[in-house]
């Protein structure tokens, strides 16, 4: 495992168990950052299968943002298969997350970033809890 200077953690591992295991998953092997989705499994799973996927990618790449007085509860991604759904999955759950694309001009990463955002405070304290 690697973790480089722009906070992202690469997993190595030959074993083809361990490959085998994430490809079941939908995973493909390579650089998938554009293009990962939500699996099929959560999209159709049960309720408490699409909280803990939520909860899940929100620990990874989500935050609580705050400028000034004003906070909101956001996640950026580079895939926009990726963003609908978690977006698609937190509606099914009664949250309304915006969302925008925009062009991340720091770092290597030359992907556009989409990023969903709950700006009410009420909302944000509910998803928080």
């Amino acid at each position: 495992m690697t973790t480089r200077g722009d906070h992202t953690t690469t997993v190595w591992s030959w074993k083809r168990q361990v490959t085998e295991f994430f490809k079941g998953y939908g995973y493909p092997e390579g650089k998938k950052s554009g293009t990962v989705v939500v699996p099929e499994a959560v999209l159709l799973g049960a309720l408490e299968i699409k909280k803990g996927f939520l909860k899940g990618l929100f620990s990874a790449d989500g935050c609580f943002y705050r400028e000034g007085l004003r906070g909101e509860c956001r996640i950026e991604v580079a895939s926009i298969g990726l963003g609908d759904g978690f977006v698609q999955l937190a509606s099914e759950l009664g949250f309304e997350f915006r969302k925008y694309t925009y062009i991340h001009h720091g770092g290597n990463n030359k992907l556009p970033l989409h990023l969903a955002y709950l700006g009410r405070q009420a909302e944000a304290m509910r998803w928080m809890n």
